[in-house]
């Protein structure tokens, strides 16, 4: 015989599974739980990070709208690209990042011969998690159609 109380506590269980699951599903994909979780320290150390190293070349939204250098793109351009998370979560492997910027345990050494062309950018794991979580918040920049890349 099947008890009415083990029906709603197993129908309980399921919409309770339900909801987190769902809760998961949305935060995950974009960005994972850091960003969105309210750690107001991580995202005011990604920003300052993000401030005194990656707006050298780069606009990053309103922190400096009319800086960065003309020929590289700005942190909501690269946002509107497909790939946009695979960019920056090893942004520090792609040119020209790896003759400037050195992450502690992953990048190789530099070449003592080679002439630095500005100053050295060192991070460590906890730091690009912290610019990882403020580059979330960056909206996305409008560029009026598709873009396509090669």
């Amino acid at each position: 015989m099947i008890y009415p109380e083990r029906i709603s506590s197993c129908i309980k269980l399921m919409l309770y599974s339900a909801v987190w699951f769902c809760v998961w599903a949305v935060i995950v994909p974009f960005g994972g739980i850091q960003a969105y979780a309210g750690d107001t320290a991580l995202l005011e150390k990604g920003e300052r990070l993000v401030r005194q190293h990656c707006t050298r070349c780069h606009v990053v939204g309103d922190l400096n709208k009319y800086g960065g250098i003309g020929s590289t793109p700005s942190f909501g351009a690269i946002k509107s690209l497909t790939d946009w998370q695979d960019r920056f979560a090893a942004f520090w492997s792609l040119l020209p990042h790896p003759s400037v910027v050195q992450v502690e345990g992953l990048s190789p050494e530099r070449p003592k011969g080679l002439l630095a062309t500005t100053k050295q950018i060192f991070l460590n794991m906890d730091d690009v998690d912290a610019i990882q979580a403020y580059v979330n918040t960056v909206p996305v920049k409008d560029l009026g159609g598709g873009i396509s890349y090669r």
